[in-house]
């Protein structure tokens, strides 16, 4: 059986339209609201190598190994979409599931060295189709609609990871490794890897990671199902032991939201709701603390669907109209948006100055009428 280099040729209908976060400074792909892992874009990294392939793509009856991760890039047709720059690839057998960081889920089968999944999307079937090769620099073609991309993509290694694209709340990892939340390259979004299980900390402990390195994002003290983050805290570099999830209803603490962590595939971490107008409704552990405030960010309702919802974050000094390049410049009561600070407002939180820009889509029991001031 011959074994070999993978680059991933893709077709990826899994566009992703530029600017249509719901809140540019308050949704929080990224680890942590930390200087490398920010609340608003996922900085936490890891080192990158070609992985190999287990299946020759030319034996008969076979298909090949396309489980991982990969790096895309390249140009659309249209200028306001672009590529999805992460996707991650889970495979048993010849059954594919594709996750991209915009909370797409495909599933497919790989035959010989190529594969197909589908995804149904606002009454369409976007397609995915890829294959391998033993050179570097595949092409990728993506199509959705009338949009067209053109790129390429290669296949990463994640630092200590022994399986891709693992499931956080099943933890299906094999025995001595736990699934959890890790880096896959300088400023691309998280996934999801199955990593040793040397941690102890339990939920609610203080937790530190390996290194202050962003490729030692999963690498932390927590035990298995949770992971170290530094939502909720008095400072950026403190951090505390929080439960994995992939939706809300997989939090067991009453008056929690899953906060979006990883996105392909999507992961998040159980954390207390709150009242951007009035700090926390939940007067236990895990309430605003005097450093934080509460924001709006992305959560998980349901598996692979982001929306936006409200949790406490880390306060910067930010005063309104001050610039900013994420909500943890702002201070107690703003969020940033457009490049500068701006406050909160509702149907009974007016605007001083602008008017109120509402937030869309928002999680169960999140006031329909929030928004932000502009």
């Amino acid at each position: 059986m011959q074994s070999r280099a993978r680059i991933l040729a893709l077709t990826i209908a899994t566009l992703s339209p530029l600017g249509c976060s719901s809140s540019s400074g308050s949704t929080n792909a990224g680890a942590d609201a930390s200087s490398n892992t920010d609340a608003s874009s996922n900085t936490d990294g890891a080192t990158s190598d070609a992985p190999e392939a287990s299946v020759d793509a030319g034996e008969s009856g076979a298909c090949s190994d396309f489980s991982g991760v990969y790096f895309a890039s390249g140009s659309c047709s249209d200028p306001s979409y672009q590529m999805p720059p992460l996707v991650c690839i889970r495979q048993t057998g010849c059954e594919l599931t594709l996750f991209d960081n915009g909370g797409a889920a495909f599933t497919g089968t790989a035959t010989g060295s190529s594969y197909s999944v589908t995804r149904p999307i606002s009454g369409l079937t976007e397609t995915c189709t890829g294959g391998g090769s033993d050179a570097g620099g595949e092409s990728i073609a993506c199509s959705a609609g009338p949009i067209s991309c053109n790129g390429t993509a290669s296949a990463q290694t994640l630092k200590g990871a022994t399986s891709m694209c693992c499931d956080v709340t099943k933890q299906d990892c094999a025995s001595g490794s736990r699934c959890t939340v890790v880096g896959a390259g300088a400023s691309v979004p998280l996934t999801t890897a199955c990593v040793a299980d040397t941690g102890s900390g339990k939920e609610g402990d203080s937790c530190t990671r390996a290194s202050a390195d962003p490729t030692d994002v999963g690498h932390d003290t927590c035990g298995k199902g949770l992971f170290c983050a530094n939502y909720g805290s008095s400072g950026l570099s403190t951090r505390f032991c929080r439960q994995l999830c992939q939706q809300t209803s997989d939090c067991t603490a009453p008056g929690t939201m899953c906060v979006s962590v990883g996105s392909a595939p999507a992961a998040g971490v159980c954390m207390p709701t709150c009242d951007v107008f009035g700090g926390s409704t939940d007067a236990g552990a895990g309430a605003c603390g005097a450093a934080d405030t509460c924001r709006v960010t992305t959560v998980l309702d349901v598996p692979q669907s982001f929306v936006l919802g409200t949790s406490c974050m880390f306060a910067g000094s930010g005063i309104a109209g001050a610039a900013c390049t994420s909500s943890t410049d702002c201070g107690a009561g703003l969020t940033c948006e457009g490049g500068k600070c701006s406050a909160y407002c509702n149907s009974t939180h007016a605007c001083s100055t602008g008017s109120c820009q509402t937030y869309a889509p928002v999680a169960s029991g999140v006031d329909a009428t929030l928004g932000y001031c502009q």
